[in-house]
């Protein structure tokens, strides 16, 4: 099975919610760079953020978790979304 090597920093359920119709979002990086627009995707990638070297090789047991974190933490906030009246919160 290959490595996971493009980490998210922020999950993709709460990029998703500042998207515009197309998926994407305004990248205004810090500092003199040009904001530009950014494929959902591909927003707040790290590479490598979470690969730990294991005594077989490099390994991404630690991102496999934090994924499964992230799909319980969806679920918490898609519940509070429909309790809060927010009818289009497709988290």
């Amino acid at each position: 099975m290959p490595i996971a090597r493009r980490h998210h920093v922020v999950p993709r359920f709460y990029r998703s919610r500042f998207a515009d119709n197309r998926a994407q979002l305004r990248r205004v990086p810090l500092g003199d760079s040009k904001s530009h627009l950014i494929a959902v995707g591909d927003a707040t990638v790290q590479t490598d953020c979470f690969a730990v070297q294991g005594d077989a090789g490099p390994a991404d047991a630690f991102q496999g978790q934090l994924t499964g974190i992230e799909g319980k933490g969806r679920g918490c906030a898609r519940a509070s979304a429909r309790r809060a009246g927010v009818a289009d919160f497709d988290g």
